[in-house]
């Protein structure tokens, strides 16, 4: 009989902690909505694109008056490691940009200029019926 006097109390006492903290938190202003800054590129795991254009610029932003730090051909095969969360509009063409990575270029390629596939051998195999 004394156990359960003892546990009982102790359970008391533990609810009565517990209500003494939550009722305390009452007291104080409420917390403002945090607003986190835009993330304008989201990651996704590595995928592979062909490029599907004559010729496709690499660009160091995902903005089409960013500086080109490559330009590349019909059928080259990108590693494709991000994309933006967002779309955008090129020469009537709306699509994501894709960062891209291609021997010791890496940047961001507009997607209407980029056919995707989910693993290399897709794309080199797509790259082949393009130069055909």
């Amino acid at each position: 009989m004394n156990r359960k006097r003892v546990t009982h109390s102790a359970l008391i006492f533990v609810a009565g902690v517990l209500l003494f903290t939550l009722g305390s938190c009452h007291g104080k202003a409420p917390v403002d909505n945090l607003k986190l800054p835009a993330t304008p590129v989201l990651t996704l795991r590595a995928g592979w694109g062909v490029v599907n254009q004559p010729y496709a610029r690499i660009l160091e932003t995902p903005d089409d008056g960013a500086p080109i730090r490559a330009h590349i051909r019909r059928g080259t095969v990108v590693e494709i490691t991000a994309k933006t969360n967002y779309t955008d509009v090129v020469e009537d063409e709306r699509d994501n940009w894709y960062q891209v990575r291609l021997e010791d270029v890496d940047g961001w390629i507009f997607g209407a200029n980029v056919s995707l596939y989910d693993s290399r051998q897709q794309a080199e195999n797509a790259s082949e019926l393009l130069e055909k």
